[in-house]
């Protein structure tokens, strides 16, 4: 791991890292052309019931990620191993690719 990971890995967990870096694995290539994940945060000192904030690109795909929180929940609880995201939060950011 590389230097500058291992610093926001130390800062931000292991689990922000890797819902950046395998976001099209999480929730596949349609939806990661159109969003990117933001930020995790959790209740003090607890690893689950987080409340992840997506970044979508065209508010369009922010009624579709809607109508599809259960499905991307899912997908990331199957990923981690364990439910630890229960709320979505869904942003229009135009600068997502």
């Amino acid at each position: 791991m590389n230097h500058a990971i291992a610093n926001a890995c130390k800062h931000h967990g292991l689990m922000h890292h890797r819902m950046i870096s395998d976001w099209r694995d999480i929730v596949g290539s349609k939806l990661c052309k159109v969003s990117a994940p933001l930020s995790i945060s959790f209740p003090m000192n607890k690893k689950n019931n987080g409340l992840l904030t997506i970044g979508v690109s065209n508010p369009g795909y922010i009624i579709e990620m809607q109508m599809m929180q259960k499905v991307i929940l899912g997908k990331i609880a199957v990923y981690f191993g364990y439910p630890a995201i229960n709320k979505i939060a869904l942003k229009h950011c135009a600068y997502i690719k």
